[in-house]
């Protein structure tokens, strides 16, 4: 928690606030969505101070992934930036134990969503 800085924080804050007004606003911007989420884990990964920690995040892919995973129809009911705008209020106030449950919370949903994905493509895990 030590390593962000405020203008990290303002920066979090700022993309959570748009993530926030595009739920609310377009329910079929998921290029958007998805371009504002990639932006604020890249700023989250970048805390570390490692380029290639950042290079391998930015590899992964993730947006690509959603985009080729879920149609426009189906992404405002399944992206949801709630465990977000809570790890951002964690990080900005300093609580380790409230940052490790919004983060074990948000882990949990990204991994029930990928199975929701995979089974709706005829996959099974």
């Amino acid at each position: 928690l030590g390593k962000i800085s405020e203008e990290t924080i303002s920066s979090l804050r700022e993309i959570t606030a748009k993530l926030a007004d595009l739920r609310e606003t377009s329910e079929s911007d998921l290029e958007e969505f998805l371009a504002l989420n990639v932006a604020y884990h890249d700023a989250l990964v970048g805390v570390a101070g490692s380029s290639q920690l950042v290079d391998s995040f930015r590899r992964l892919g993730i947006g690509t992934v959603w985009r080729q995973a879920l149609t426009a129809e189906q992404w405002s009911r399944q992206l949801d930036h709630r465990h977000v705008a809570e790890l951002t209020e964690a990080l900005a106030a300093g609580d380790a134990p409230a940052a490790q449950a919004a983060l074990a919370a948000h882990t949990e949903f990204g991994k029930a969503l990928a199975r929701e994905a995979v089974a709706r493509h005829g996959g099974q895990v």
